[in-house]
């Protein structure tokens, strides 16, 4: 159904107000039709509400309304309330999850490649930079690495400590003899310090340096030994 709107806003004909009022038990059809312009909207709301009473629940972050529609009927919705550093371009809450888990293991240098890789995108589809990191960080209050806390190695340190090369500790993790996390996909290898004294870690490495070359010993040869 179409109705055409007279220049000075008003129903004009007996036809115009029975054919609006059919249109009221299907509000739907009226909201959409291609001819109802914003300005319509407006005074269809301004006919059916009676008044809109807002309230902010902080603890929840929470903008709550109550509408009041003619004929004495109520409603409450609530809509989510932007904290702190929020705004309508805010990066969404998982990507603030891994920036906060990843800052307590990486610096914002290594976090920026880190999630770039991963094809996460800023709030306004940014590639991230250190600088970005670092903002993101300090509008979410997530506090800025302060060297690794939590006794593990990367899995660099661990092929140093154990004197073999970092794609043997790849492959000894790969065969599930060492015990190693990540974060994220694609974040550094995580290997607790007790994990590497186990005695069947360092039977394990011993066998690669007997199957290579122990006085200079070639990755390529340790390699060999996973495949």
């Amino acid at each position: 159904m179409n109705i055409s709107r007279p220049s000075d806003g008003k129903l004009n004909s007996l036809a115009q107000a029975q054919a609006l009022l059919s249109l009221t038990e299907d509000l739907p059809a009226l909201w959409n039709a291609e001819s109802t312009t914003a300005e319509m909207r407006k005074q269809v709301l301004r006919t059916v509400i009676e008044e809109v009473i807002c309230d902010v629940d902080e603890d929840r972050a929470l903008v709550l309304l109550d509408i009041h529609w003619v004929g004495g009927v109520h409603s409450r919705l609530s809509v989510k309330k932007n904290r702190t550093g929020e705004h309508r371009h805010c990066t969404d809450a998982s990507t603030a999850d891994v920036i906060r888990r990843l800052s307590t293991q990486l610096p914002d240098k290594a976090i920026a490649p880190l999630l770039n890789r991963l094809k996460i995108k800023t709030g306004k589809g940014n590639a991230w930079t250190r600088d970005r990191v670092r903002t993101f960080r300090n509008d979410h209050r997530i506090p800025v690495y302060q060297g690794r806390q939590d006794g593990s190695l990367t899995l660099e340190s661990a092929a140093q400590r154990l004197g073999v090369c970092a794609q043997s500790v790849r492959g000894l993790i790969n065969d599930k003899v060492i015990a190693a996390s990540q974060i994220i996909t694609g974040a550094p290898w995580l290997i607790p310090i007790p994990e590497l004294e186990r005695k069947e870690v360092l039977e394990a490495v011993e066998r690669i340096k007997r199957r290579t070359n122990r006085t200079s010993p070639h990755c390529e040869n340790q390699l060999e030994i996973f495949q």
